[in-house]
């Protein structure tokens, strides 16, 4: 499409990150430097933001920095019996849940990439879709992890309503030690992001005006996600 025509090596506004895996926006390198330190304490990490696909690839970001890492989708519900079995398909024969959640965890005391370091990473995206139930195995899982020594870290992504709603659910209220609700982004980092992505993409003349990235801006409200939408479609408009 407008790749060839604006001298894009790479299709831009696809990632918000490099492809050495750093993000394009510096907040957004903090927040996730932050979580990959928060993550090697056992416990519950909250991130929430009204952008679905920006907390995607921040998860994505987690799986290729820390290998092993498992990830799950509560969307459209998540109940117990879900939960359970994503994380290991073996759990429909447990009798309880006891049984069903140490079954997970000697699966995931036995994986290679867990035996060393007596350690997980599990984060759940849409944590608003995931039933009360669930939260309770959610707990026991945290509360069994803990009695056999090994270092469980939760992540929980979800809208940035969740925040508040979090510190509101008793079963998991004592295992949470961070949260942080994303912010939107500034005109100046927009302005900053959009000639990051034509850099890194190989593009020397940002096809978008600092005007038009004000516009969007102003459109998008901060709203990365959107403005990757919005720009993609300048671009096509302008190309046609």
């Amino acid at each position: 499409m407008y790749q060839k025509h604006f001298n894009f090596k790479n299709p831009p506004f696809r990632k918000i990150v490099r492809s050495n895996g750093d993000f394009l926006v510096p907040y957004h390198q903090d927040v996730f430097n932050l979580l990959k330190e928060k993550t090697q304490q056992a416990g519950i990490i909250g991130l929430f933001a009204d952008d679905a696909p920006l907390l995607g690839q921040f998860s994505d970001a987690l799986k290729s920095a820390a290998p092993g890492t498992l990830a799950v989708n509560a969307f459209p519900k998540l109940s117990a019996s879900s939960l359970l079995y994503k994380l290991s398909p073996g759990t429909k024969e447990s009798k309880n849940r006891i049984q069903a959640v140490d079954a997970v965890l000697r699966q995931w005391q036995e994986e290679p990439s867990s035996r060393k370091a007596k350690a997980k990473i599990l984060t759940i995206a849409h944590s608003e879709a995931m039933k009360d139930n669930c939260r309770e195995v959610l707990g026991m899982l945290l509360t069994r992890a803990r009695e056999l020594d090994f270092r469980l870290s939760v992540v929980l992504m979800g809208s940035a309503d969740q925040d508040t709603a979090l510190m509101q659910q008793p079963e998991l209220r004592e295992y949470i030690h961070t949260r942080h609700t994303l912010r939107p982004l500034t005109c100046r980092e927009y302005l900053s992001y959009v000639q990051a992505q034509c850099e890194e993409h190989g593009c020397e003349n940002a096809p978008l005006s600092p005007a038009r990235v004000r516009k969007m801006h102003a459109l998008t409200k901060g709203n990365i996600s959107k403005l990757n939408e919005l720009a993609h479609l300048a671009m096509l408009a302008a190309w046609t």
